[in-house]
């Protein structure tokens, strides 16, 4: 019986843990020190797409408002891993974020890879959903579904819009004056 009862308890925390994605907490400034591409804009498409190997991504176009770091364009396509094809195929990896036609949002992305997928830094910490407050003002949203954090700092999920602005452009130009592309 105890014995039972303890297989049942790992397979219950074995599938618990294939839930959730774990990442060390990211403050803004650490969040832009890692990406390789920082930008805020708007979500006008996305189509997922199968990649040879098997793996779905979604390909995300986005009307880039402002760039805080790497190179500026005014439309970007940004793949990154998961989403659904339109057999009903797909693909969900753990904590990473999902975005949606319409939604705009600052994203600190990492390098792409040979077929242009990128990554979130630190997964669904990569993505701040832009939103308004009861009051009208732009709130930034952090939705963390998915995603056990470890370390020191903030779990707060609503930052204010300004002062988190203003932090990643402080952090994007002590990064330029160290010469840090």
């Amino acid at each position: 019986m105890l014995r039972r009862l303890l297989l049942a308890s790992l397979c219950l925390a074995a599938s618990s843990v294939s839930r959730a994605g774990t990442a060390v907490r990211l403050g803004t400034a650490d969040l832009l020190e890692r990406s390789d591409l920082c930008l805020e804009g708007r979500v006008i498409a996305a189509r997922a797409v199968l990649e040879p190997g098997k793996r779905i991504d979604t390909e995300y176009t986005v009307q880039v408002e402002r760039t805080y770091w790497g190179e500026a364009q005014a439309v970007r396509v940004i793949r990154i891993p998961g989403g659904v094809l339109p057999d009903g195929r797909g693909m969900a990896v753990a904590g990473l974020p999902r975005l949606a036609v319409g939604e705009d949002a600052i994203l600190f992305l990492s390098r792409a890879d040979a077929s242009g997928m990128r990554m979130p830094v630190g997964l669904a910490q990569g993505r701040m959903r832009v939103a308004a407050d009861r009051a009208g003002r732009k709130v930034l949203v952090r939705d963390q579904e998915g995603l056990d954090l470890v370390g020191p700092g903030s779990s707060s999920t609503a930052l204010d819009y300004s002062g988190t602005v203003a932090e990643i452009e402080a952090a994007a130009a002590r990064r330029r004056s160290k010469g840090r592309r």
